[in-house]
C-alpha cells in the first residue's frame, strides 16, 4: 500500500505553488529591486497562482486522476518525504526569510531557479503515475510552464 494517496500528491503540488507565490510576491516587494526584475517576479508570482488554481481544480475532479494501481513508491517515497521537510513544503515564514536574507537580486534569481528546478523534478516524478489523459495533459502543460520559468530566470540579464 502506498504511503501517499491521490489527495496527498495534489496537496503537495498546491503547497509547492503556494510557496512559489509567496517567494515571488516577497521578492517583488524588495526595496532594492529594479523595475524589470520586479516585473519578472510579479509575472512569475501570478503564474504560480494560476498553477495553484489548476491543481485545486484537479483535486476537485480527483476522480479524473488515475494513479497506477501498483505503484512502487520505494524510489519516490524518500524523495517526496524529504521534500516535505525541505524548502518546498516549509512554512511561508521560512520562504519569506529566504527572500529577506538574500544579499541581492542576483541571489534571489538563483534561489528562484533552484526552487523551480525542485518543483519541476517533483512534477516530473508524479507525472509518470498519472494515466488519465486530461490530467496528464494538464500536468504536462504545467511542467512546460515550469521549464519556461527556469529559462526566463536564467536568461534574465544580471
Amino acid at each position: 500500500m502506498s504511503f501517499y494517496d491521490k489527495n496527498d500528491i495534489i496537496e503537495m503540488a498546491i503547497k509547492i505553488e503556494k510557496r512559489g507565490y509567496t517567494f515571488y510576491n516577497e521578492a517583488s516587494k524588495k526595496v532594492d529591486i529594479n523595475t524589470s526584475r520586479k516585473k519578472l517576479f510579479t509575472q512569475l508570482r501570478d503564474e504560480e497562482l494560476k498553477h495553484e488554481e489548476t491543481f485545486r481544480n484537479l483535486r476537485n475532479r480527483i476522480d479524473l486522476i488515475q494513479l497506477t494501481d501498483e505503484i512502487n513508491w520505494s524510489e519516490e517515497e524518500d524523495y517526496i518525504g524529504s521534500m516535505v521537510n525541505e524548502r518546498l513544503f516549509d512554512s511561508p515564514d521560512t520562504v519569506i526569510q529566504l527572500v529577506k536574507d538574500a544579499k541581492n537580486t542576483d541571489e534571489l534569481i538563483d534561489l528562484a531557479i533552484d526552487f523551480e528546478k525542485e518543483t519541476l523534478y517533483y512534477f516530473k516524478s508524479i507525472s509518470k503515475y498519472i494515466t488519465e489523459r486530461k490530467a496528464k495533459a494538464t500536468l504536462k502543460e504545467i511542467i512546460n510552464e515550469e521549464i519556461t520559468h527556469i529559462k526566463r530566470l536564467k536568461e534574465f540579464p544580471r
